[in-house]
Parts: C-alpha cells; structure tokens; sequence
C-alpha cells in the first residue's frame, strides 16, 4: 500500500493542473493515456457543496 498524497496549494499549480487538464504532481496531460485515482473530495475550498 502507498502513503497518500497531498494535494499541491492552489497557488503551486500551474495553469494545466489548476485547470484541471494536467496531473497535479507530474504535470502531465491527463487527455492522453492517463489513469484515473478517482474524484477529488473536500470539505474546503471549490469542493463544498452549498
């Protein structure tokens, strides 16, 4: 089992990965090739829901 990762700060991203296009720890396209890790989850931030 893998130790779990923590999400960059939003200010760390580049513009990809903030967008949502690229990996937020590699950087790389997630529109060729990539394999899913799920959905993102929070309590904070964009992911409250209202």
């Amino acid at each position: 089992m893998t130790a779990a990762r923590t999400i960059p700060a939003a200010e760390d991203l580049m513009f990809g990965q903030a967008k949502g296009w690229n990996c937020v720890w590699c950087n790389v396209r997630l529109d060729r090739g990539a394999v899913s890790v799920g959905w993102a989850c929070g309590r904070e931030g964009p992911a409250l829901a209202n």
